[in-house]
């Protein structure tokens, strides 16, 4: 830790236990990579000199044309047969290369890639909001599990009536009179995004829904994702003229660990076959971590978390029938799952220190 005024610098590292997926809402399409079935690998070009590429050798035209009009076709197929590139000129415009084993089905196919988000010169990076949405999740079920409200509405989600943001976050006085986030102790917390995160440390991994009886569904998404086993360092400050509390970094600590241990007990104990990468220092972080990581109902609403959760989400997706969710003991029903290295894993599992 240092030590600038009234500024306290800490580095925030996170390893990653599964693999990690915060998406830019962008999806790679079959034009817009190579794949390689036979090694299981996708190769990504370099944008500026394939465009370099194509201009040089006229086949600008050839391209909007592949683009447009060609369904079926994919990038490979595009360059080697209509453009006649060669492989060395193949291999000059690659980006970079991932490993796909894990994210193919039985066809040994690829489709849709969804995207992790990048800084502008193209590196992946996870942001330091992210991380300090998770920290603030964290943070608030350790609250409320710790002083829970008193008959919360089932009826009005989240109980607009009596919010609970005022009551456990919105406690400054920066704005005399008002309760809203600019009064929030989390002004005090600042972290930053992360260094850049080599390519060599990606995968691509599929999407998939278990469920309490042991069965699981494959579905036809791939994510790009920071492999387990990856550091992730950032810079976590604390601003002690807004927290006055010199301690707040074991408040953060404590948190994570209450969380995490709760994360367990009401949801993962419905899921006996799942693998449990989870300890007192693990963050649930980015997408794929599920609806419960991601809100504060059950430790809100207690016992009648079920009920709420499968009412919210039944509104939500309709043809998901969520109200079946009531009949397995927990709502949602399906845990998000992956693969890597032929091995189970949940998204987003990351252990954290700060020093």
């Amino acid at each position: 830790m240092i030590q600038q005024g009234h500024l306290q610098v800490f580095e925030l590292q996170l390893e990653t236990k599964s693999p990690v997926f915060i998406g830019n809402g962008k999806s790679y399409t079959k034009k817009e990579y190579l794949f390689d079935p036979k090694r299981k690998i996708v190769s990504f070009l370099d944008e500026q000199k394939f465009f370099t590429y194509l201009v040089r050798h006229g086949l600008t035209d050839d391209y909007e044309r592949f683009i447009l009009r060609d369904v079926g076709k994919n990038l490979f197929s595009f360059l080697q047969n209509d453009c006649r590139v060669s492989r060395e000129d193949m291999e000059a415009l690659i980006r970079c290369r991932i490993d796909a084993a894990d994210a193919l089905d039985e066809d040994h196919t690829l489709k849709e890639i969804q995207q992790f988000v990048c800084n502008p010169a193209g590196q992946v990076y996870v942001p330091g909001s992210s991380i300090k949405g998770a920290l603030r999740t964290a943070l608030l079920k350790a609250l409320l599990l710790k002083n829970p409200p008193k008959n919360p509405d089932p009826q009005i989600p989240f109980d607009r009536k009596a919010s609970f943001e005022p009551a456990y976050f919105h406690t400054l006085s920066l704005k005399p009179g008002r309760q809203n986030p600019l009064n929030s102790i989390l002004q005090g917390v600042r972290i930053s995004d992360s260094a850049p995160i080599s390519d060599r440390q990606l995968a691509l991994t599929r999407k998939i829904d278990e469920f309490p009886d042991e069965t699981y569904n494959s579905i036809n998404i791939c994510r790009e994702c920071i492999r387990p086993g990856t550091r992730i360092c950032c810079t976590l400050t604390l601003d002690q003229s807004i927290l006055h509390d010199g301690k707040y970094v074991d408040t953060i600590l404590e948190a994570i660990a209450k969380t995490s241990q709760f994360y367990q007990v009401s949801v993962l104990r419905h899921y006996p076959q799942a693998s449990n990468y989870m300890n007192s220092k693990t963050l649930l972080l980015g997408g794929g971590v599920g609806f419960q990581s991601k809100t504060v109902t059950e430790p809100y609403y207690g016992q009648n978390a079920l009920d709420v959760t499968s009412k919210i989400l039944s509104n939500a997706f309709r043809k998901h029938h969520h109200e079946r969710d009531v009949e397995e003991g927990i709502s949602p029903r399906a845990l998000k799952q992956t693969d890597f290295n032929s091995a189970s894993y949940p998204f987003g599992v990351c252990e954290v220190t700060i020093r």
